[in-house]
């Protein structure tokens, strides 16, 4: 008797999640088409599949679970893996993830190669070659959004005539070698994808490396701010880029980077949140750096003389970390030597000149929360004013 199938066809621009009857699981790209018996034999869990599909094997030690296509199948136990395999596409990978997976060349069945974790096959002249590649798009699939680092151009408009089924009139002029990164939701329409989204984006080089003026962040990104609204373009985000090193802590201060804009031309959409993350350079890749400085502060705090309330004398990217790690109803306000602060708020606290500090500043405890260069020369204006301080640095 032969055995029943379902089979199920995804729609274009849509992607199907499954649960096979064995446990395992699967999450197929648009137009993928895969072929599933109504039940599986005693010695395999065997699938038809033609185009894309990630696979979380169940395990199950007597039954491999196998996964035919044109041109080659794929052969595990138990196992985490992608198959793209489209009939009518040149293109044929399979990466692994985790476990490991036999993959056999149907045109050549005693051509057959073992893959391991963060290794991928592919087909090249009818034959299968081996090549290291990190898969890193798992999530992505799994959520139906489209993710590519460092991909050809071409590369994505193969994806985007597999998956909607539109064909491309590429021109003589056009640069479609070039490599691109990006990301999509694979259910937005074909046009919404290609459309443009007007974001300009303008990243100017730290005054360290390239020998620009010092405070670079306060001239430059302000600078690039004033040219995008010149331009009528909407200002979505301004801050200080650049990636410094996690291990130091005078590294985060915002003089040390890069000024970074980001501007979208009329009519912009608009933003509710903050598009590009927290402007707070919380060294989150290395914990240890942020207790160090949690440490300095402590230490710091606990070298005045008296109780007093606290302000901070810094009002840029350390002094925003350190009033994190104090808690803000433990600061009172900010001091800065720069005009352009003075009289502005920052984190909710008010930024006042050293001019109007120095009149008031019996009252308080003064922490100096700058570069350890910087800090060193507030020390000294302030002692010249008789003013009690102290630094994240010692002295």
């Amino acid at each position: 008797k032969a055995p029943l199938y379902t089979k199920i066809e995804v729609p274009k621009g849509q992607r199907i999640f499954m649960t096979l009857q064995d446990g395992t699981e699967a999450w197929l790209s648009p137009r993928s088409v895969i072929k599933i018996p109504n039940e599986f034999s005693k010695d395999e869990r065997s699938v038809e599949l033609d185009g894309e599909g990630f696979f979380s094997v169940t395990k199950d030690s007597k039954r491999p679970f196998i996964v035919k296509t044109q041109r080659y199948d794929i052969k595990v136990l138990g196992t985490r893996f992608n198959v793209f395999a489209y009939s009518e596409s040149e293109r044929l990978e399979t990466n692994l993830v985790k476990g490991s997976v036999q993959v056999t060349n149907n045109s050549k069945p005693e051509e057959n190669i073992i893959l391991k974790p963060n290794e991928m096959v592919s087909l090249s002249n009818g034959n299968l070659i081996k090549t290291a590649a990190s898969f890193n798009n798992e999530e992505y699939l799994k959520s139906g959004i489209f993710y590519f680092s460092n991909k050809k151009f071409s590369e994505i408009l193969d994806y985007l005539t597999l998956w909607y089924n539109v064909k491309f009139d590429v021109k003589s002029s056009a640069r479609i070698d070039q490599y691109v990164s990006g990301k999509f939701r694979q259910s937005d329409e074909i046009e919404r994808i290609l459309k443009p989204s007007g974001f300009c984006l303008i990243i100017v080089p730290s005054s360290v490396h390239y020998g620009a003026a010092s405070d670079g962040y306060r001239y430059f990104a302000d600078g690039l701010s004033a040219l995008a609204k010149w331009a009528d373009m909407k200002v979505q985000h301004v801050s200080v880029g650049g990636v410094p090193e996690a291990d130091r802590i005078t590294d985060w201060v915002s003089e040390w980077n890069d000024a970074c804009l980001a501007a979208q031309k009329n009519p912009a959409v608009d933003v509710a949140a903050e598009p590009f993350g927290r402007e707070l350079r919380v060294p989150v890749q290395s914990v240890d750096a942020y207790n160090r400085l949690r440490d300095k502060v402590k230490s710091a705090c606990g070298k005045f003389a008296r109780h007093k309330p606290i302000v901070l004398f810094g009002a840029g990217w350390i002094g925003d970390m350190v009033l994190e790690i104090l808690g803000s109803d433990n600061v009172s306000f900010f001091v800065d030597n720069s005009s352009i602060k003075a009289g502005t708020e920052r984190k909710g606290k008010k930024v006042i000149s050293l001019q109007d500090y120095v009149r008031e500043s019996g009252q308080y405890n003064c922490l100096i929360t700058a570069s350890e260069s910087a800090s060193l020369s507030i020390m000294r204006n302030l002692q010249k004013e008789n003013i009690e301080c102290q630094t994240l640095y010692g002295g």
